[in-house]
């Protein structure tokens, strides 16, 4: 294992979730806020139990943050261009995400229009979760430049 993939790991368990949650977070209140108006109770929420919500993204985002890192690892060798890697974090942040979580929400705590929103909102949050630590890694550790022949 290289240096880069144990560093996209690294990156990927502690920060992803971390991104997650704030991203869930911030589009969750926008939502609730756009859609309820000043009615909404989301700010007073999150400003409240803020620090259960990023221990809930740790708990449930570790599982996927692991399987986003591995899948990446493999991928990335394959996709010659940074663009096209961040571009693929993206899809597969969103992918594990929405199957990880969309397996959880099975379980029936919810009813199906808020399984539905909360589905869309970690999908997103996936993806941007997927593209912030790519983007880390690809930063610090990129991929050495293709060849004139790999292109």
């Amino acid at each position: 294992m290289t240096k880069r993939n144990v560093w996209l790991l690294i990156t990927s368990i502690i920060i992803g979730p971390l991104i997650g949650s704030v991203a869930f977070m911030i589009g969750t209140t926008l939502f609730d806020w756009l859609y309820a108006g000043q009615q909404s109770g989301a700010v007073k929420f999150l400003a409240n139990y803020w620090p259960l919500i990023l221990s809930s993204g740790y708990a449930l985002g570790l599982i996927p943050a692991i399987i986003f890192a591995v899948a990446m690892i493999i991928l990335s060798r394959r996709i010659p261009r940074r663009s096209g890697r961040l571009w693929v974090a993206s899809v597969v942040g969103a992918a594990i995400s929405g199957v990880c979580i969309g397996l959880f929400l099975t379980g029936g705590f919810a009813g199906v229009t808020d399984s539905l929103y909360i589905l869309g909102a970690v999908v997103v949050t996936g993806a941007i979760a997927g593209l912030v630590c790519m983007a880390l890694v690809e930063l610090f550790h990129p991929l050495p430049a293709p060849t004139a022949a790999a292109a």
